[in-house]
């Protein structure tokens, strides 16, 4: 985070649009509007009605899906890397790391789509 607890609490606090504050400090922040409102949770401020629980749901559905996504990795071949340092990369291996990077692509790929999708629901709950 780049800003303490207690300047995103006093940040949040100013604001005229407080709902609007908390996407804009994730963005600040690097981070997801979860951790924001657990920040001001912690900070004693009074967050909107219903904004936590929901952010809660999609939070832990989130973290669901990244643990199902971890446990299918660990049933992918892992490639140990260092052993190729003085010999040289095999065609093999090489095409199997070419393979594993796009899955990790497209799996960082799609887990930006979500984050996406949930900032504008959020951000079209506050018109």
């Amino acid at each position: 985070m780049e800003m303490t607890d207690r300047e995103i609490a006093e940040s949040y606090r100013r604001a005229k649009n407080r709902r609007g504050q908390i996407t804009i400090l994730s963005d600040l922040n690097q981070c997801d509007e979860y951790t924001i409102c657990e920040v001001l949770d912690k900070q004693g401020e009074e967050l909107p009605k219903g904004l936590k629980e929901r952010l809660e749901k999609q939070h832990k559905r989130a973290m669901e899906r990244l643990e199902r996504e971890r446990r299918r990795e660990q049933t992918i071949l892992r490639i140990p890397l260092d052993c190729f340092a003085k010999q040289g990369i095999p065609e093999p291996a090489m095409e199997a790391a070419k393979v594993r990077l796009r899955q990790v692509e497209e799996l960082l790929a799609a887990l930006e789509e979500e984050r996406h999708e949930l900032s504008e629901f959020i951000k079209s709950g506050m018109a």
